[in-house]
């Protein structure tokens, strides 16, 4: 079976989904950038460090019949390169309010109803007691996608470097 690869670039993401995974649930690929000498450069195995962890809070964008307006979906440490994984089950109660909601506006096409989570990331080196990487941005899915069991990868590539994140300068 040949992947089908989507590229949608939102802000500083750039999300993409394979039509096999055998996961339920949302898989976040992360890609660490710095700028040498005016040049991007690939940090990411500073991950492989042992003193380096990715701390990971997700929030999620709730409908007005959720008790919450942001409630946490999954927070955790990891260690390490790799997928961060966050199973469906965590998603589940938003997805289904999300679901209900949009059914309730008379919604039909639910393939075509997105909702938004929120992703705080912090790159720490323990040792030096210094956060290398803070991002905090926000990406959508399809609840229905969630409730179905299907596989969301997302891929988010960050640089620490001002100069990537700022708008151009008019002269």
């Amino acid at each position: 079976m040949i992947p089908v690869l989507l590229i949608i670039p939102i802000a500083a993401f750039t999300i993409y989904s394979y039509g096999y995974s055998p996961l339920p649930g949302l898989s976040l690929d992360l890609k660490l950038y710095a700028n040498q000498n005016g040049n991007l450069v690939d940090r990411t195995s500073i991950l492989e460090k042992d003193n380096v962890i990715v701390v990971l809070l997700v929030e999620a964008v709730a409908p007005h019949n959720y008790p919450e307006d942001l409630p946490v979906v999954y927070k955790g440490a990891f260690k390490g390169k790799g997928l961060i994984y966050i199973p469906a089950k965590k998603l589940k109660p938003i997805a289904k309010a999300w679901v209900e909601y949009h059914r309730a506006r008379g919604i039909e096409k639910l393939d075509k109803a997105y909702a938004g989570l929120i992703l705080h990331i912090l790159v720490v080196d323990r040792a030096q007691k210094k956060v290398l990487y803070h991002v905090l941005d926000s990406i959508s899915y399809k609840p229905i996608d969630v409730l179905a069991g299907k596989s969301l990868k997302y891929s988010l590539q960050t640089s620490n470097s001002k100069r990537y994140w700022q708008g151009s300068k008019d002269s």
